[in-house]
C-alpha cells in the first residue's frame, strides 16, 4: 500500500497542510521509489546494527510515506522479531476513530481465507 500522489487529496483549507501535501508530491518525484526505499533501508540497517532502535524508528519517520511503508515493519521484526503490539494498536486506532463518528475517512487492510466471496489474500479498504 503506497500512496499514489496523483491522487492523494486533503480535506482541509488549511495552507500550511497544503503546502506540505505538495511537497511531498515534489519530493516523491525526485528520485524513484525504488532508490528511495534501498537508500532508507540501508540507513535503517546500518542503526539496527547498533542497536539504535529509536533512531531508525525516527529516521523512517522523516522520510515520505510511500517509502516508509516498506521499511518501517522491517524496524518492527528486526527489533522484536514479530508485529502483535503494532496489529493491536492499529485495531485499537481504527475503532476508536470509527466510533468517534467524526466524519474522517479511515482505510485499512484484511488478510481473508475464504470468508468474503471466497477471496484469498490482502484486501485494502476505505470506510467513509
Amino acid at each position: 500500500m503506497i500512496p499514489l500522489w496523483s491522487s492523494v487529496e486533503l480535506n482541509t483549507t488549511d495552507e500550511r497542510l497544503l503546502a506540505d501535501l505538495e511537497s511531498m508530491r515534489v519530493r516523491s518525484g525526485a528520485a524513484p521509489l525504488d532508490q528511495r526505499v534501498a537508500d532508507l533501508k540501508k540507513r535503517v540497517l546500518e542503526l539496527l546494527e547498533e542497536e539504535l532502535v529509536n533512531e531508525a524508528y525516527e529516521i523512517t519517520r522523516q522520510s515520505l510515506p510511500d517509502a516508509r511503508i516498506f521499511v518501517q515493519p522491517l524496524i518492527t521484526w528486526r527489533s522484536i522479531h514479530s508485529t502483535p503490539n503494532a496489529t493491536a494498536n492499529a485495531t485499537l486506532r481504527f475503532l476508536t476513530e470509527l466510533l468517534a463518528s467524526n466524519q474522517r475517512p479511515l482505510h485499512g487492510q484484511v488478510l481473508l481465507s475464504g470468508e468474503f466471496l471466497k477471496f484469498k489474500g490482502s484486501v485494502a479498504f476505505l470506510w467513509t
